[in-house]
């Protein structure tokens, strides 16, 4: 833990061990991009025991509701003080619908979107004969709004990270199992690692699209972090003695 943040993520020790706390610190620095959370919002996770939860994606979701919230104009902590995991996905969904009733495409915005993401589309796969992955980069603004509501979860609140040159998504299909997926990617410069595999209603994506996935995400030069990997699949890989 860098020495500047030690005394201020002390405070979490009323919550939780130090090894906890310093395990949480180093997921969020290396699993979720830059300043994900501010630390009142990393203290409410602690205080109401989000933290004890044994579900990898509960952290994620608690991220994409603040920032739903934020986008909202509803920034305060006051609507997620005090949830339990329950009622931290009820909330996440129910602003998923918020969402994209709030959402505008304007020409500008949408712009901004498509020159974005452009360098990235020969990530769009053309499929041979043997292949049976298939991506398409999400390319537009409308596109995106369009798999939000399509997929029910809440990629179309990326849009401003996308916009930013900080994250892509693709639209993913298994074609041997008939399965529909969304993948989204953080953006360094113009290095790509893997973020998230969700089906629909942020389900979790089979062992089957797991292990396609990581393929394809190697095939491209996609880099995917052993923590990201453990928190992809857990239930897929072989225990450690």
């Amino acid at each position: 833990m860098e020495p500047e943040f030690q005394d201020q993520w002390k405070e979490l020790y009323k919550y939780a061990t130090p090894d906890i706390v310093e395990k949480f610190y180093n997921r969020l620095l290396n699993n979720f991009g830059e300043n994900p959370l501010s630390f009142p919002r990393i203290e409410v996770f602690f205080q109401s025991g989000l933290h004890k939860s044994q579900n990898n994606d509960l952290l994620q979701i608690f991220i994409d509701t603040v920032r739903m919230l934020k986008l909202l104009g509803r920034g305060s902590n006051d609507e997620i003080r005090g949830l339990n995991e329950v009622q931290i996905r009820d909330l996440h969904d129910k602003l998923i619908s918020e969402f994209g009733n709030e959402t505008e495409v304007n020409e500008v915005r949408a712009r901004l979107f498509s020159e974005a993401t452009e360098p990235f589309k020969y990530l769009t796969t053309i499929l041979s004969e043997d292949d049976y992955i298939k991506a398409e980069l999400i390319e537009t603004l409308k596109e995106l709004n369009d798999e939000g509501s399509g997929m029910n979860h809440c990629i179309a609140s990326y849009f401003q990270y996308i916009i930013d040159k900080n994250y892509i998504a693709l639209r993913i299909y298994n074609l041997d199992i008939e399965e529909r997926l969304t993948l989204g990617l953080y953006r360094k410069n113009d290095e790509l690692f893997f973020n998230q595999l969700k089906g629909y209603g942020n389900t979790p994506a089979t062992k089957e699209s797991c292990l396609a996935v990581v393929d394809w995400c190697n095939e491209n030069r996609i880099t995917i972090l052993p923590t990201e990997l453990n928190d992809f699949m857990p239930i897929f890989l072989p225990e450690k003695d």
